[in-house]
């Protein structure tokens, strides 16, 4: 699941890497400590883990990604 949740955030900072208007970019949040989908939903939060650091800020798959698509672009 994380390792498929890594695709999209490169895809989507390739895409603003080439694109010459593309000024920024931007995730939710750090971790997944701070997740908000889910603050008023009981039983959903802990199974949302949409940001690039785990709850213990450790880097996810997300996070490499990212980093190789900076690195290669």
């Amino acid at each position: 699941q994380l390792k498929k949740q890594a695709n999209p955030y490169s895809n989507y900072l390739l895409a603003c890497l080439l694109s010459s208007n593309c000024t920024g970019f931007s995730v939710w949040n750090i971790s997944d400590n701070h997740v908000w989908y889910g603050d008023n939903v009981p039983g959903k939060m802990e199974n949302y883990h949409p940001n690039i650091f785990d709850r213990n800020y450790k880097p996810k798959p997300a996070y490499f990604a990212l980093l190789k698509t900076l690195q290669n672009n």
